[in-house]
């Protein structure tokens, strides 16, 4: 977009991009919000059985079945209100399950080892519904980034910032406003 500098914010995968723009090039992130987050080189301890049904359809070739089971997931249930908008975004997007590699470059060494080299605000958010991997995550963040703040929202799911809309607005807002005034 032509920005010379920004402040990023990430949701899920999102974040672990996030995280890996601000140590790719950092002059231009002024900081970064993280909800729900990932880090690259985190490796998830949770089951994922969950996710056979998508992978079934994904390598099937059936990308619009795959996206709709991943809709259905209870990783992806919010409100009732923006339910079906969240729906037709993920199927949307169905072509991505036709992808047979994640098309993200990894860094080396990956972000996890590398947490230390941020040296700017950063606000991460998890909602106290989400996945016990997503919370860890956070955990490593708050232990590897020097200036780091993180906010639990109680009840709020993976997708927090449609699980707990009016608690994230004003969490942003408020870091937001400290980090670009």
């Amino acid at each position: 977009v032509g920005a010379e500098r920004a402040v990023v914010v990430g949701l899920s995968s999102g974040s672990g991009i996030a995280v890996d723009a601000a140590l790719a090039d950092p002059e231009r992130i002024a900081g970064l919000v993280l909800a729900a987050p990932t880090v690259g080189g985190y490796r998830p301890t949770g089951s994922f059985a969950w996710m056979a049904p998508v992978v079934e359809a994904a390598q099937a070739g059936d990308e619009v079945t795959a996206a709709e089971r991943f809709a259905d997931t209870e990783l992806m249930q919010v409100h009732a209100r923006v339910a079906v908008a969240v729906r037709d975004m993920i199927v949307d997007n169905a072509g991505l399950w036709s992808l047979r590699q994640n098309p993200a470059v990894p860094l080396e060494p990956p972000a996890i080892e590398r947490l230390d080299g941020i040296a700017i605000p950063v606000l991460v958010v998890v909602g106290g519904a989400d996945t016990e991997d997503t919370k860890a995550v956070a955990a490593v963040l708050s232990q590897g980034i020097r200036d780091v703040r993180v906010e639990e929202l109680p009840g709020a799911g993976h997708l927090v910032n449609f699980t707990a809309p009016d608690r994230f607005d004003r969490l942003l807002e408020r870091f937001l406003a400290e980090v670009w005034p």
